[in-house]
């Protein structure tokens, strides 16, 4: 059976994560960037953050809530078998067009240094992995509907199929996101995860990242009573 062993999630004024029931307020992922770092719940600092795209810099922190979530103080195993796969509207489109434009102001020779050319849209996978660790599988992939649902499906059957022990399920674009850890037989309790296949159907339902987090938390409590 796989589980989910932590959801963490960053929405335009708040973040937080699930099974810890922890939420509070933010005004824009630089300083929640910081609060991370003081609390511990990102263990060490992302190289080069300041230079990241915005969907980097929402994949990394998320990804950081879901662990610290699921409890671990340290990501995983150096040699454990774990991916990430992201997904998201628009791919790198919006950092593409935030580069070009640089480039045009700077009189069409060179952009400035202090940005990152993101023409993949795994780049954010990418800067995700390279912090955390991980060794396993990386890709996006894009939905035309569904995207998060599709997403946890999608980890799901790379689990399933031995490509991976566990794989990270991010959605992030330029102002929010959400990052599930999902497990095949986690060493963790059965009051602190959750089953993928029910947290698939919450998903499928509902768009919005405030109303899936609603919705999720609602569930967390019933499975608590």
């Amino acid at each position: 059976m796989i589980n989910i062993t932590g959801i963490g999630w960053i929405g335009p004024q708040k973040y937080g994560c699930l099974m810890r029931r922890y939420s509070r307020s933010k005004t824009d992922i630089k300083s929640l960037y910081s609060k991370l770092r003081q609390e511990s719940i990102l263990l060490d600092d992302i190289k080069n953050f300041g230079r990241f795209d915005d969907v980097s810099k929402f994949t990394c922190c998320a990804a950081g809530l879901a662990l610290y979530d699921a409890k671990r103080t340290h990501p995983f195993n150096s040699k454990d078998n774990v991916g990430l796969i992201g997904t998201n509207t628009n791919g790198c489109l919006e950092s593409n067009l935030r580069y070009f434009q640089d480039y045009i102001k700077s009189g069409r020779t060179l952009a400035r240094g202090n940005l990152f050319t993101y023409t993949l849209p795994s780049s954010p996978m990418a800067d995700a992995a390279i912090y955390l660790g991980l060794k396993g599988p990386l890709l996006y992939m894009g939905f035309q509907q569904k995207q998060v649902s599709s997403l946890l499906q999608q980890a799901k059957i790379m689990i399933q199929s031995n490509e991976a022990e566990a794989m990270l399920a991010v959605k992030a674009d330029q102002e929010k996101a959400i990052c599930f850890i999902c497990e095949k037989n986690p060493g963790v309790s059965s009051e602190n995860m959750f089953i993928l296949q029910d947290i698939i159907q919450i998903t499928d339902r509902r768009l919005h990242l405030q109303e899936l987090i609603a919705a999720l938390e609602k569930n967390s409590l019933r499975k608590q009573q």
